[in-house]
Order: C-alpha cells, then sequence, then structure tokens
C-alpha cells in the first residue's frame, strides 16, 4: 500500500511538472507572439507616420517653391541694393509678411543682397542685420548660374535663434547674374 501510495505520488509530482512545463512553454509563447505582433503594429505605424509626413513635406517644399518664385519675380535689382531699401521696405514687408501668415510651415522669409547682407525680413524671430556670405547655402547658390531651389542643413536662425531649415532661391539681375537670395525658414 505504501508503495502504491509512492507510485501514485510519483505519478502525480510527474504530471504536475509536466503541466507546470506546459504553462511556462505556453506563456512563454503567448509572450514572445504578443512581442512579434506588437513589432508588427509598431513597423506599421512608424511607416503610416514616414509616409504621411514624407506626403507633408513634399506638399510643404512644393508650397515653399512656389513661393520663392513669387518672391524672385516680386524682387527688383533695384530693391536689393542696400541704400534702396528705405525705398522698398513697406512695400515688400507688407507682401512678405502676407505670405508667411498664409503658410505654417514657413516661419519667417529672409531676403539678402549678393554680398549676402539681410535686407527684408518678416515673420519670426527679432530682425538684426546679419551677413550670411559665409552660409553654405548662400555660397553655393551664389556660385551656380541655375535656378534650383537649395536647401540647408537644420541650422540656429541668425535672426530668430531658433533651429531651421531654409530654404532658398537665387535672385538674378536681368543680366543673369547674381543679385541676391531669397530664403524662407520652415
Amino acid at each position: 500500500m505504501i508503495e502504491t501510495y509512492l507510485q501514485r505520488r510519483k505519478h502525480m509530482m510527474a504530471g504536475l511538472s509536466l503541466a507546470l512545463v506546459t504553462v511556462v512553454v505556453l506563456v512563454a509563447y503567448l509572450l514572445w507572439s504578443s512581442y512579434q505582433q506588437t513589432l508588427r503594429e509598431a513597423e506599421s505605424t512608424s511607416q503610416d507616420f514616414a509616409a504621411l509626413i514624407e506626403t507633408r513635406l513634399e506638399a510643404t517644399f512644393r508650397n515653399a517653391e512656389a513661393e520663392l518664385r513669387e518672391i524672385s519675380a516680386l524682387i527688383t535689382p533695384q530693391a536689393l541694393r542696400l541704400e534702396a531699401v528705405p525705398r522698398y521696405e513697406k512695400e515688400l514687408l507688407a507682401e512678405l509678411k502676407a505670405k508667411v501668415a498664409d503658410y505654417p510651415e514657413v516661419s519667417s522669409i529672409r531676403i539678402f543682397n549678393a554680398e549676402g547682407d539681410l535686407l527684408y525680413a518678416a515673420g519670426a524671430g527679432e530682425v538684426r542685420r546679419v551677413n550670411i556670405a559665409g552660409s553654405a547655402h548662400f555660397q553655393q547658390l551664389r556660385a551656380n548660374n541655375d535656378d534650383r531651389i537649395v536647401f540647408s542643413d537644420v541650422i540656429i536662425g541668425r535672426t530668430s535663434g531658433q533651429q531651421v531649415m531654409v530654404v532658398a532661391r537665387a535672385l538674378r539681375g536681368s543680366d543673369g547674374q547674381f543679385a541676391g537670395m531669397a530664403g524662407l525658414s520652415i
């Protein structure tokens, strides 16, 4: 009888051990499966956000390019002379402020002459007279004779003190020479 009791106890212990191992394996599988599902969902969500951001940025850059074309048509070579600023400032600033107000992505619009001096500014930040002749995006526009848009790295804006990316376009005189730069801070 004692042997039967001991055998039953062994069988019961073996059964309980097997049940415990089965439960541990099942819980481990469920945790792993849940983890894999969470990864798939996170990947899908990330891809969706990336596509949304890409679409938004593409639209922002398209609008920025269109605005820069309009601004370059608006700014005459005479308005890019330092001594001519008082004459053109009121009219140009009204136009530039209206453009900034139309696009929430654009924090400011800045117009610089061929020497890199800030002539006109509308939008965020206190306006200080600065010179950007040493900036890479300004030098790139000055060095090339084409009509392309240039993007800066993310920089600390010299007039606003905020992190911005400048989308810029060369302003050209009637002879096609570099006369300055129009830049939108995004």
